[in-house]
């Protein structure tokens, strides 16, 4: 899962930064050999935001997969992830279930 947030402002009480802004948006993106068979590395992308940004959908239909994969595929730094921008990702990456704390998902 992903939050969009747009970039805030450059400076606080606190000093000087990159301070979120407005939150815009959820995104999610699932790799699975069950889900995805056919898809580049299993993964299927989606949003759950409306168009427009203004409110969020409770359910959402998979992007077609070029639509995404082409970008993931070109400029991602591992399996069509963007971890070259995500340090949680970084260090989570290969601690298996331990990244996720431990539990399994039974998603259909």
């Amino acid at each position: 899962m992903k939050e969009l947030v747009d970039v805030g402002s450059k400076a606080a009480v606190s000093g000087a930064g990159y301070f979120q802004g407005d939150f815009i948006g959820l995104e999610a993106t699932i790799k699975s050999k069950k889900v995805n068979p056919n898809e580049p590395g299993n993964w299927s992308y989606y949003s759950f935001s409306t168009p427009d940004h203004a409110s969020l959908t409770e359910t959402a239909t998979a992007f077609p997969a070029a639509a995404c994969n082409a970008c993931h595929a070109a400029a991602a730094a591992d399996d069509f992830v963007f971890t070259q921008y995500y340090p949680v990702l970084r260090a989570g990456k290969g601690t298996g279930e331990l990244a996720i704390g431990g539990v399994s998902s039974s998603l259909k």
